[in-house]
């Protein structure tokens, strides 16, 4: 009989642990925390004693504690581009405009973006990224009264919805939690939350990705000042994987990786397209001319007087005036990328066709410090490409127009 009571007593306390709405929370947070790789889209709005917050990102993570996210926080009237890179053993964040050095992180830093999200959301979880262990979440950030109410529809979804208390460890602070998750992928589609002091967050997750490859690059960190690095990542060791470079840095729309592949002489006629084309946004849109003008001040970039005669010189030449014209700026590589981000948000593709080189290269000839090639796109247009080699490195040698 003691044996008899002491299985039954055993199997009373596994059923209290594995409440349906316990297990099923357990199953949302091993997707999130056990995907090799978990890619979202998120859009949160915060509200805190009548200050509000919005911030959009798309994020990603990796096996490695390595995860990158990247978008926009807005606060009152002023939006700033926000972007963190963690390749598993530092971090390093760009906001306002700065970028901070590369600090060293805890061995489960991504916590942040996988069962931080799933405990109390991203925007809850970011700031305590420094000061929580995020391998400890049920200590961390313990939660309970886990309730499953009725299923619902988010759009042509059927969601299950899980409503439940999230604490922090050595604080009073609670946060009434529900999500919304998709009943066969088990990625979150929704969230509601409410601080115990009357602050709220609501999130939307969209394009939710489990176990799908990329590329180890994503979370490589930006070159520190004075590193020579540089040289070893710039241009490709032949015109084939020069072209590999630039295409996948378009694709991803990695501007540093396709300015650091064009060739050295062609990224002041970059400059003069970036400069042209990015005043574009702001000739019906105040704020969008503000912004650009803003970035041009910042780099000493110069006012340039409508000269018909440019477009009408050959290239030597006009490399020449070009050279003389922004001889002053101070960081033409970061114009470079801060314009062509500009330009991505807020022009069509149809504007930007530099940064799309999608396609197969073929007939790649060699001839001295110069090469041809042709790119055939997957609908058989065939466009010319010319590469250059500089101190036995090949380059992307950029199109006159």
């Amino acid at each position: 009989m003691r044996v008899i009571a002491a299985l039954l007593l055993v199997a009373s306390v596994s059923l209290a642990e594995e409440s349906p709405a316990e297990a099923f929370f357990r199953r949302v947070e091993e997707k999130y925390t056990g995907a090799r790789t978990l890619q979202y889209k998120l859009a949160s709005v915060a509200k805190d004693q009548g200050d509000e917050i919005e911030i959009t990102l798309q994020v990603a993570a990796k096996a490695g504690n390595r995860f990158w996210f990247s978008g926009e926080l807005k606060l009152a009237d002023t939006i700033d581009p926000i972007v963190t890179t963690c390749d598993g053993k530092r971090s390093q964040t760009s906001l306002l405009g700065m970028e901070t050095d590369p600090e060293e992180v805890s061995p489960c830093c991504d916590g942040i973006v996988r069962a931080g999200l799933v405990r109390v959301g991203f925007l809850e979880s970011m700031p305590l990224m420094d000061q929580k262990d995020m391998g400890k979440m049920d200590k961390e950030f313990p939660v309970k009264d886990l309730k499953l109410e009725p299923d619902e529809k988010i759009g042509d979804r059927v969601a299950e919805v899980l409503t439940f208390t999230a604490g922090i460890d050595g604080s009073d602070e609670t946060w009434k939690q529900k999500i919304w998750v998709d009943a066969e992928s088990l990625a979150i589609l929704k969230r509601e939350g409410t601080r115990s002091d009357g602050g709220t967050v609501k999130e939307t997750y969209s394009d939710t990705k489990f176990d799908e490859e990329i590329p180890d690059e994503k979370f490589a960190l930006a070159e520190e000042e004075g590193d020579e690095s540089p040289d070893a990542t710039e241009g490709g060791a032949s015109p084939e994987e020069a072209f590999e470079k630039i295409s996948e840095a378009a694709a991803r729309k990695d501007f540093a990786g396709i300015y650091d592949v064009i060739d050295p002489r062609d990224r002041d006629l970059l400059l003069f397209h970036t400069r042209n084309f990015g005043a574009m946004p702001g000739i019906r849109d105040e704020e969008k001319r503000k912004e650009f003008e803003a970035l041009k001040k910042k780099h000493n970039v110069p006012e340039m007087v409508p000269d018909a005669s440019l477009g009408m010189m050959d290239r030597e030449p006009l490399l020449k005036v070009l050279a003389g014209m922004f001889k002053d700026v101070t960081d033409k590589r970061g114009f470079c990328v801060e314009t062509l981000t500009f330009m991505a948000k807020n022009l069509p593709p149809e504007m930007t066709p530099f940064l799309d080189l999608a396609g197969t290269l073929k007939d790649v000839k060699e001839v001295g410090d110069s090469a041809t090639a042709i790119l055939v796109e997957s609908d058989g247009k065939k466009t010319p490409l010319v590469f250059r080699k500089v101190e036995e490195k090949w380059y992307f040698s950029l199109p006159m127009k």
